[in-house]
């Protein structure tokens, strides 16, 4: 079982979502609160529920987008004050900051590309061989 508050209830359409600590939020369906408590939910209400097992190798369907609650009870407040990280499955697979900054390896900061335009730098006219051996230019 995990712990977490509830995010948003649509009462209308039967359903409603759990926000974790860390993730996804929590889809959840009025038939899985227990003791028919569906109408008490408010947001903000601390909650336990129980994550729907699936199979990685199964077809997913597309309708499904994230994690799904089979089991979620009302309780007065979180034990210990702060929800528990999401288990290893659940976790982000890439950290957050992963595409936020550009390579660095490539050149520095504050120097300027490299232009087309720009004159050798070797000051050499000629064409050499793999020797080193100039090759005479063909004018």
């Amino acid at each position: 079982m995990q712990y977490g508050i509830i995010k948003s209830v649509s009462f209308e359409r039967g359903f409603g979502f759990i926000r974790q600590q860390r993730g996804l939020d929590v889809y959840f369906h009025a038939t899985v609160v227990v003791d028919q408590a569906f109408e008490r939910i408010q947001p903000d209400q601390p909650v336990k529920y129980e994550l729907e097992k699936r199979d990685r190798d199964a077809p997913k369907d597309p309708r499904e987008k994230g994690p799904r609650a089979i089991k979620v009870e009302l309780i007065d407040r979180v034990p210990g004050g702060i929800l528990a990280p999401p288990p290893p499955a659940q976790a982000p697979k890439h950290h957050p900051r992963a595409r936020q900054r550009k390579p660095t390896w490539r050149r520095s900061i504050g120097e300027p590309a490299p232009s087309a335009d720009a004159p050798d730098s070797s000051g050499a006219e000629g064409v050499t061989d793999a020797g080193g051996s100039d090759i005479p230019s063909q004018e």
